[in-house]
């Protein structure tokens, strides 16, 4: 994995269609419609998505270019992407669908509340990754 920095316009169209397409059947867009109905607004979603995690600079991808993933610490403040996410989402998708779906994002953020707690943990094998212990995935344990 590389972090993604000084890609063309160009470069992120193809992002944000790849990963927009990757998740028109995820079960989060459900709300949307049919899949055919959801196309378009997932394109949308995913768009927005991608923009924001380049602009706060948590957009990696594989070295090959053909994986990505938004990855952002807990830490980090990316207040300026994060409303320009919003407004892009508020704008460019219908409110009654985009309601709907905020009560899965809802549960998404409750999840990961619960995974936060379970991450918490730090591996006493060293190593400072988090988790693995307790996951039962730390090398160091045996």
């Amino acid at each position: 994995m590389k972090h993604a920095e000084d890609l063309t316009e160009k470069e992120l169209e193809r992002i944000r269609f790849v990963t927009g397409e990757a998740f028109v059947t995820n079960e989060l867009f459900h709300e949307f419609g049919s899949i055919e109905e959801r196309r378009p607004l997932v394109l949308k979603y995913m768009s927005a998505f991608v923009d924001f995690a380049y602009e706060s600079g948590s957009l990696y991808m594989t070295d090959d270019g053909c994986g990505f993933i938004g990855l952002q610490y807990i830490k980090d403040n990316a207040v300026l992407p994060q409303l320009k996410m919003l407004v892009r989402l508020f704008t460019g998708l219908p409110f009654g669908k985009l309601k709907k779906m905020l009560g899965h994002v809802g549960q998404i953020a409750d999840a990961d509340k619960q995974l936060k707690k379970v991450t918490a943990y730090r591996c006493p094998h060293g190593g400072g990754k988090q988790g693995f212990a307790r996951q039962g995935l730390c090398p160091a344990a045996g």
